[in-house]
């Protein structure tokens, strides 16, 4: 949903007038533990983008499909990357945030899908490892079950709304999540993100490290037309090559390891006073 709105240029095309549907979910498709966003969630989200109309619920037709790809394809000859909604926030959506700190969100996932869990305590030395990477970081853990991740240094947004859940994640600097909704938002904000990738076949077995490639990651493939991939690091998927077969890595979160994500934090080049200066760029 947030992937396909952020693959058109909405708010760079202000005379054509982009249209959202709300498709008919089936729970019977989904994992018994996997959360969906309810119809009243994603209206509400939508409501936020005044470049978007709104069209009554049902079946998509197949030239409302056509039409909306084949722009996408046509955009990819000259940028391949993901582009800014632009919403327009209400003052309920706008998180407080210290300007003078390095603000960190993560999205822990201990709630949701048996295959992105991962044990709490891993988390809490995950955060441990940025508080002592970046002495002014602020942590904002963003799960509904959270609370255990209370502390110095840290916030727990367990309540959220749609709205407010992607207002914070744009007010950040720097995002850590399990393969979610929430790396469109860094990709189109641009901001530095890592992504882990579990395998998750024991969840969906048809989702396979090649068809997460291909359609979750549509806007974040590294690519000289994609400036934004750059500051997406992905751990636990691969290309052999450029153009070759796509693996996972490290299969289970089981196998994923405190210092596979501490690794990959200090890829990224961030002031070595973990203030916000430059982190923009």
């Amino acid at each position: 949903m947030l992937r396909e709105v952020s693959l058109l240029p909405v708010a760079k095309l202000p005379w054509l007038r982009f249209q959202t549907r709300y498709g008919n979910i089936h729970p019977e498709d989904f994992h018994p533990e996997a959360t969906l966003p309810t119809e009243e969630a994603v209206k509400d989200l939508f409501s936020r983008c005044p470049h978007l109309g709104s069209c009554e619920k049902g079946k998509i037709s197949r030239m409302e499909k056509i039409v909306p790809r084949g722009l996408r394809k046509f955009i990819e000859i000259w940028d391949t990357g993901l582009f800014d909604p632009q919403w327009t926030w209400k003052e309920e959506d706008k998180p407080f945030l210290d300007p003078e700190k390095f603000h960190i969100a993560v999205q822990t996932h201990l709630a949701g899908l048996p295959s992105k869990k991962w044990p709490p305590e891993h988390w809490k030395n995950v955060c441990k490892g940025l508080l002592q990477r970046f002495p002014k970081g602020q942590i904002h853990i963003i799960d509904p079950q959270g609370e255990i991740f209370e502390g110095d240094g840290i916030i727990v947004h367990s309540h959220l709304t749609f709205p407010q859940a992607v207002c914070l994640i744009e007010s950040c600097h720097f995002l850590i999540s399990v393969d979610s909704w929430s790396k469109y938002v860094a990709g189109w904000k641009n901001l530095p993100q890592i992504v882990i990738v579990p395998d998750q076949t024991s969840d969906y077995p048809h989702l396979t490290a090649e068809v997460v490639w291909r359609h979750s990651f549509r806007g974040l493939h590294p690519s000289r037309k994609n400036k934004q991939a750059s500051r997406c690091k992905i751990v636990g998927m691969e290309a052999s090559s450029p153009k070759g077969k796509i693996t996972y890595t490290f299969g289970s979160m089981a196998h994923l390891q405190v210092s596979d994500i501490l690794h990959a934090i200090d890829t990224f080049h961030f002031p070595v006073d973990g203030t916000t200066k430059g982190n923009r760029s």
